[in-house]
């Protein structure tokens, strides 16, 4: 259960790096460390024949730690006997000749216990057997597994960012073998349909404008869909960004809450700071306000002063981590994979938690 916890906290940790983790290295040095940047712990990745560094989500500190405060004296015996185990992080109990010592962890009877898939048949406990409502929520036997959370992580990190580079990086492998094992074929091609039908509404819309049958012709049901719709590219796409954009602003500028007043203002342009600093801010605020799932009267509630909302941020954020990737200038597209490295660390995000909650 702490391990597919700890794994949900830090995807690119494997099942077997986090079982087989240990506390210190040969030397006594521990892995568990402290900086300027906050707490990191270092796992070792079998596959990649590497070590692997990561800054800690302020949770999986507090597990790490609380394992090896809990396990210190059971650790000291163990070594005081030479015993190779007392270097493990997780030091569990299991018989041995019929007597109960520590044993080395066993990645097969963990995800046994998380899957349930050989458990139940087996009268073997499970997950599900120790906390019910996961079975009254439809996670049944063999719902769970290491590799499914690894693989939700995955897909979650590009539906938030929209980048297979942040993915990578997330779970720690190429961008190749995301390609091919971790984000679904399905689920790509299905986005890429739906990029194209936003943009052949889009098109639809300016043209048939002021026709009535504009509502047929588009993917729609009703005419609250499709008001949603137009406010949302009205505010991704600036009335200057494109002769396309700027029929969109001419034909439904109403929408965007325009009057006759706004028409002196249709030269203005967006000024944003391109660096590290402020795409960081903006990015991880972005990542904080979709982690904690906010309520859309409060992601539309407007400043009285500047009239600007937390949804204007969201979508400036968006606009940017699609714009700065393919952007001429190579120092903007460093700056945007700066503050994505910035962002996927838990911690950067927590500092927005404390301003938002």
């Amino acid at each position: 259960m702490i391990t597919a916890l700890l794994i949900m906290l830090h995807p690119s940790w494997t099942p077997v790096s986090v079982m087989m983790a240990k506390v210190t290295n040969r030397h006594g040095k521990l892995y568990l460390d402290m900086s300027d940047a906050g707490y990191s712990y270092e796992v070792e990745k079998p596959r990649a024949k590497a070590m692997k560094l990561e800054s800690l989500d302020p949770l999986a500190y507090e597990i790490i730690s609380m394992l090896i405060r809990e396990t210190s004296i059971l650790r000291n015996d163990l070594a005081k006997t030479g015993d190779s185990k007392a270097s493990l992080l997780f030091l569990p109990y299991g018989k041995v000749f019929g007597k109960s010592k520590v044993v080395a962890p066993i990645l097969s009877a963990a995800s046994g216990f998380l899957s349930g898939k050989n458990g139940i048949k087996n009268n073997f406990l499970w997950i599900g057997s120790v906390y019910p409502h996961l079975i009254k929520s439809g996670l049944s036997a063999g719902t769970i597994s290491f590799k499914k959370i690894r693989n939700t992580e995955g897909v979650l990190e590009w539906f938030r960012t929209k980048s297979l580079r942040a993915v990578s990086r997330k779970l720690g492998n190429s961008e190749k073998v995301v390609l091919q094992h971790y984000i679904p074929r399905a689920l790509l091609d299905a986005w890429n349909t739906r990029m194209i039908r936003r943009f052949q509404n889009l098109w639809l819309s300016v043209a048939a404008a002021n026709e009535e049958f504009l509502l047929d012709v588009t993917d729609f049901a009703s005419l609250a869909d499709l008001h949603a719709f137009l406010r949302d590219v009205l505010q991704m796409h600036g009335p200057t960004g494109s002769p396309l954009s700027e029929l969109l602003h001419q034909r439904f500028n109403s929408l965007a809450g325009g009057n006759s007043e706004s028409k002196a203002n249709e030269e203005a342009h967006l000024h944003v700071a391109i660096s590290k600093g402020a795409l960081s801010a903006l990015y991880s605020y972005q990542a904080t306000v979709i982690d904690l799932g906010l309520p859309e009267d409060i992601l539309d509630k407007q400043d009285i002063l500047t009239g600007l909302s937390p949804r204007h941020f969201l979508v400036l954020a968006d606009l940017l981590q699609s714009r700065l990737p393919v952007d001429k200038n190579p120092d903007y597209a460093a700056c945007h994979d700066a503050a994505l490295r910035f962002v996927a660390n838990p911690a950067n995000r927590a500092k927005w938690v404390g301003l938002l909650v």
